[in-house]
């Protein structure tokens, strides 16, 4: 009798500790998994501004659902929902720059302030859009109706994409890289419909090296979405061609004349131009071009802080 209970009292004890033994093994993976909300956390070094390791974490977060463009300054951007500045886009994997005037400006091509960046990609390139135009009316192809609707066959890309990106320098081409534009028009019957005017503006694509806006971009540059949202918000409030909504929109800002998008109207033969005072689908016109571009995704942003007088630059 007496030899079994030493046995079993033998046994005993080396479950107790074995079950100390897996107490340990899980008390520190506890300990690695979920650490106390105790822990503190030194920002002096990372450059961040949280002072919490929750807040920490929000932040990273946040910064890493922005694309990453050039060298990753562009990360470093706060992404806002108000006021002027870079949105996260609700409809496409793109963040915009909208607002008044935003921090946007850029120097490309050797034009010291001369671009402001329209979007960051989520392939990582960064879409410029020039402020001024070239001082070139055309007409969509030059009073040919046949293809008065077709991008691919327009007076505007046969001059964009040769006679313009051939006087580019020798290093901003190197900076442009070819990329798919959606080049599909919208038609007025989707103006209020972004979802559905977006997927049609999607439904054709283009690759090349310059394109121009299109007019879900020209809206999508608004911080007013609840007043100037939509296309027909934005252009055809019952306002004629002045709605209001240019006040919060820096594509207006500086420009006095009609300029072309990618996208044409309703009309077999007209096409959307934009005015600084608003927008109308125009028929038969001589329009000026700005070009749009995508910067490829190993172009750095070497400095700047994207103001007029301190625009971004690039390596």
């Amino acid at each position: 009798m007496i030899n079994k209970i030493k046995e079993f009292s033998k046994k005993y004890i080396i479950g107790i500790v074995f079950c100390i033994f897996l107490i340990g093994i899980v008390c520190v993976y506890a300990t690695t998994y979920f650490p106390s909300n105790q822990t503190t956390y030194n920002n002096k070094t990372t450059g961040m501004k949280a002072t919490n390791v929750q807040a920490a974490i929000d932040e990273l977060y946040n910064k890493c659902s922005v694309p990453v463009g050039g060298d990753g300054l562009l990360n470093q951007v706060d992404v806002v929902t108000s006021g002027d500045g870079l949105y996260k886009d609700e409809y496409e994997c793109r963040y915009f720059y909208r607002g008044a005037n935003p921090n946007n400006y850029i120097t490309f091509n050797g034009e010291e302030a001369g671009w402001r960046i329209l979007s960051i990609e989520c392939d990582g390139t960064i879409k410029l859009y020039r402020i001024d135009g070239l001082d070139n009316y055309i007409w969509w192809n030059d009073g040919d109706y046949e293809y008065f609707n077709s991008w691919i066959d327009s007076e505007r890309n046969i001059y964009l994409n040769n006679a313009y990106y051939n006087s580019l320098t020798s290093s901003a081409k190197k900076q442009v890289v070819l990329h798919d534009f959606a080049i599909e028009s919208g038609t007025e019957k989707l103006g209020d419909d972004m979802v559905a005017y977006i997927a049609k503006e999607n439904s054709t694509k283009w690759n090349g090296n310059i394109g121009l806006i299109s007019m879900s971009e020209a809206v999508r540059t608004n911080s007013d979405k609840d007043s100037c949202g939509t296309v027909d918000l934005h252009y055809f409030s019952g306002k004629g061609h002045s709605t209001g909504c240019e006040d919060t929109n820096w594509i207006f800002s500086t420009h006095t004349r009609e300029w072309w998008t990618f996208s044409n109207g309703s009309w077999s033969n007209g096409a959307y131009i934009i005015k600084q005072s608003g927008g109308y689908v125009g028929s038969n016109q001589s329009s000026d071009v700005r070009p749009t571009l995508y910067l490829s995704s190993s172009v750095k942003i070497t400095g700047g802080t994207g103001t007029q007088s301190d625009p971004y630059t690039l390596k």
